[in-house]
């Protein structure tokens, strides 16, 4: 990957923040706290290697079933990353938005304003993303406009528009 001229595009499945705070006897809000510490360290070590972008998933559309009290703690714990890095990181929002909770919708909506300017890295939150909602998001939306789905279409009308040529899931599950 790196002997192209571009880095490579890189997604990470942040997977295991309850397991880690658990072996370690944190509270759930603590292990996400250390996650999103790490997530910005990890974009300004990103920053600093030539990267200008990188993909994380904040939640899966699964993670929404899990009780509201943790729900909230992500969501709350990862409107911190930008402030915790030490360059002007930008964060833009792909997935499925419609499932995010109203409060949390009107700051992640201003999270991304506020860092719209920064150019020194964009970190691109998956938020509600799994590969199976987003293909059903899509077949719903192009059904009746379009009688063959081809790759270029499927790709103008994907969370991700990089071709991604890395896929990095944490938290130690295959």
């Amino acid at each position: 990957l790196y002997m192209r001229n571009t880095k490579p595009n890189i997604l990470i499945i942040n997977d295991g923040n309850r397991r880690w705070a658990k072996e370690r006897n944190l509270s759930i809000r603590d292990g996400y706290r250390e996650m999103v510490k790490k997530i910005a360290f990890l974009c300004d070590d990103l920053k600093h290697k030539g990267f200008e972008k990188v993909y994380i998933t904040l939640c899966s559309v699964s993670n929404l079933a899990r009780p509201k009290e943790e729900v909230a703690i992500f969501y709350d714990e990862y409107l911190a990353t930008a402030d915790l890095s030490k360059n002007k990181i930008r964060i833009e929002l792909h997935g499925n938005l419609n499932l995010i909770p109203e409060h949390f919708k009107n700051k992640y909506e201003l999270l991304v304003e506020k860092t719209a300017e920064n150019t020194d890295f964009t970190l691109h939150f998956m938020v509600n993303w799994s590969l199976d909602d987003e293909f059903v998001r899509i077949f719903n939306r192009l059904q009746s406009s379009h009688s063959k789905i081809t790759e270029e279409i499927l790709k103008e009308n994907s969370d991700i528009k990089d071709t991604i040529d890395l896929i990095i899931r944490t938290g130690n599950r295959k």
